[in-house]
């Protein structure tokens, strides 16, 4: 079985979204599509955990002019999404082994 690497996650926003901030998020590496939601004060971000993750996407809207939301549930939400995309980057690498192959050595 072969895990997803593609992952969808909301990321609140403190102010309205503007065009070119969107537009520069979209290029970042690994980023599949930026969606606008919640009256442009939220975005939901697709993409593939196998070249980005959750905190290096934040760290790409705040250098593209988006301003982060700092409430207690949007930051505990970040911080969830950054452990869930290790936990899922960690299942990427293990290599499975059918139940009737005897354990590597």
């Amino acid at each position: 079985m072969t895990h997803p690497t593609t992952v969808t996650r909301i990321m609140s926003l403190a102010a309205p979204a503007d065009d070119a901030g969107i537009a520069r998020m979209a290029q970042g590496q690994g980023v599949l599509s930026v969606e606008v939601v919640k009256n442009r004060n939220a975005l939901r971000l697709t993409y593939d955990l196998k070249f980005t993750e959750l905190e290096a996407l934040a760290h790409l809207a705040e250098a593209s002019g988006l301003k982060l939301s700092t409430g207690l549930f949007a930051c505990l939400g970040r911080a969830w999404g950054e452990f869930q995309d290790g936990n899922l980057r960690n299942q990427i690498k293990i290599v499975h082994q059918c139940c009737s192959v005897p354990p590597r050595r």
